[in-house]
């Protein structure tokens, strides 16, 4: 895209195309790794695989939620931490950056 594009221009649906493929994308790949994942696994065969695929679903559900919620409060809480870190107000910036911090753990 180029830099000095105007996004307040043209139509919506087209910008939002134009800066949302390359997450899209990202994340089409790495699901693709998640289900080559259980594949893999499901050629070993035998009882532990079907529990090694339960197990390995069960990671990629709560790493798909953690995930969401880091996308819910991650750009916020980095607002807020900018915005005490900028002016060089640094004892504020400690309660939002520990619960960004929390959260992305």
């Amino acid at each position: 895209m180029d830099p000095s594009h105007d996004l307040t221009e043209g139509s919506i649906f087209k910008n939002l195309i134009k800066l949302s493929w390359p997450g899209a994308l990202g994340r089409l790949f790495e699901n693709l790794y998640d289900v080559v994942d259980m594949f893999w696994i499901g050629t070993l065969g035998g009882v532990l695989a079907t529990q090694a695929q339960a197990g390995i679903l069960f990671f990629n559900v709560a790493n798909s939620f953690m995930q969401m919620l880091n996308s819910i409060f991650g750009p916020g809480s980095i607002t807020v931490i900018s915005r005490f870190w900028g002016p060089r107000i640094m004892k504020r910036p400690h309660g939002p950056l520990n619960k960004q911090s929390f959260i992305n753990f």
